[in-house]
């Protein structure tokens, strides 16, 4: 009898592992924040690396195989965009390569160039203070509606709603009559205006934040103040006599970002006819106010090349020309619970908005500030409540799983943020539902639905 010390066969050794970028802050890269690209085919037998998917006893027709995870990262101002993902792109009579099934989660992405208004030297208009000069005064006329209160309505020279922005320059004495720089409201009459290069603020102490210059005889006009122009603040009266608003009183602070002042004049008090009838206003500017944003979108937010299916949910990809790209070949690829701001466009290629999108105008206000990367979200930021908790395993990928015993693997929301905060919903917006909950869908796991985004605001909340 001759024995042997030596083993038998054996399974070739097969490491298994995951690719996670988590909880990280890149910007500006010369290229793309993060790149997941497939390796070139090995030089021998051209066997692609990842390598192709093995035959099963459900056939993997879709190829797809895990790949890397990206959560809770801020990606800012790179080049070419945030995320780029390939797979293999040869073609011809070869090995054919896995598709990557990346997790994209909870990630923002803030593309192009974001920068300060240039601010004017400060300046004395009408005996009060501005620290940042000309730009303190309102840009725009969002809304003038002389008849909102029924009328009667002042003379239609008076009706110059363009006379109520800039630097106040009210020319005349007494009662306005045409072409002396004011705007009457009408008895009831509304003005809304919007200040475009500078951001309307608190103080953080008593000092007077807002001046309202009404002209002629004192007539009250009620103001009212808002960031996003849907959700609107009282802030109290102003008139001739009284020009002045302390924002703190009402509960902002030096924080806040306010772009709009709604003004209505008081229906029953001051003159209740004439050609000027109404309160007259000749200018509003912000006392406490800091410089706007300028912003130059580019590159693209998530680009999804050539044989690729990622999932992505719950990102916020904000001022890119193109918001998220999807290669034809890619056209699998799931994107669920996205926020999107200020992309020339936000789907392009082959990608759509997905489930349960939101696309936030303009004017609401996501970030603290943007212009130093400083991307914790604003009070009521519109990413606050805005996640979804999960998305499904792909249905394709479960078939070839569950035969060999292998459970399914959804898409879950991180539990806590970039900073290790646990996501829980905001009191603050307890009225806000998620477009998913608006549709009748379930939660999957029964936790809160947090914030989209890699940050989840938490000055307010107890975990």
């Amino acid at each position: 009898t001759q024995s042997f010390s030596g083993t038998g066969d054996k399974n070739t050794p097969r490491e298994q592992g995951q690719v996670v970028i988590e909880n990280s802050r890149i910007s500006n890269s010369s290229g793309f924040g993060v790149v997941l690209q497939a390796d070139a085919r090995d030089a021998g037998s051209n066997a692609p690396s990842p390598g192709s998917v093995r035959n099963t006893v459900v056939l993997n027709n879709s190829r797809l195989a895990p790949g890397a995870v990206i959560v809770n990262n801020e990606l800012s101002f790179n080049n070419a965009g945030g995320i780029n993902i390939v797979g293999d792109t040869t073609t011809g009579d070869v090995p054919q390569a896995s598709v990557p099934f990346a997790r994209i989660v909870n990630n923002t992405i803030l593309g192009g160039l974001v920068t300060r208004v240039a601010v004017p030297p400060g300046a004395t208009v009408a005996g009060d203070f501005y620290s940042v000069g000309s730009i303190a005064f309102a840009d725009r006329v969002v809304d003038y509606r002389p008849t909102a209160g029924g009328g009667p309505v002042p003379l239609a020279g008076l009706q110059n709603s363009a006379d109520a922005l800039g630097i106040p320059n009210y020319s005349g004495i007494g009662e306005p009559i045409a072409n002396q720089g004011a705007v009457s409201l009408g008895r009831g009459g509304v003005l809304t205006l919007q200040f475009s290069n500078n951001i309307l603020t608190g103080s953080n102490d008593a000092r007077p934040d807002l001046a309202i210059y009404e002209v002629g005889s004192s007539e009250n006009v009620r103001v009212e103040v808002s960031a996003d122009n849907v959700t609107y603040t009282s802030v109290g009266v102003a008139s001739f006599s009284n020009r002045f608003i302390d924002l703190d009183a009402f509960g902002f602070n030096a924080q806040s970002q306010l772009y709009f002042v709604r003004l209505t004049d008081e229906f029953n008090q001051g003159a209740l006819s004439g050609d000027s009838v109404g309160a007259d206003i000749d200018g509003v500017g912000a006392l406490s106010s800091r410089p706007g944003y300028l912003y130059n979108p580019t590159g693209t937010g998530v680009r999804i090349g050539a044989n690729a299916s990622p999932t992505l949910i719950n990102n916020v990809v904000v001022n890119h020309l193109e918001g998220i790209f999807v290669d034809p070949t890619s056209s699998s690829t799931v994107v669920g619970g996205t926020l999107f701001q200020r992309n020339t466009q936000d789907v392009s290629g082959a990608a759509t908005l997905g489930q349960f999108p939101i696309v936030a105008s303009a004017n609401t206000i996501l970030f603290t500030d943007p212009a130093s990367r400083n991307l914790y979200p604003q009070p009521g930021s519109r990413t606050i409540d805005a996640s979804l908790d999960s998305l499904p395993d792909r249905a394709s990928l479960l078939s070839v799983k569950q035969p060999l015993g292998l459970l399914p693997s959804p898409i879950i929301a991180p539990a806590t943020d970039i900073t290790g905060q646990l996501r829980v919903d905001d009191p603050s917006v307890a009225g806000r539902q998620h477009p998913s909950l608006l549709q009748g869908e379930a939660r999957q796991d029964g936790r809160s639905q947090g914030s989209a985004g890699a940050v989840r605001r938490g000055d307010d909340v107890r975990d």
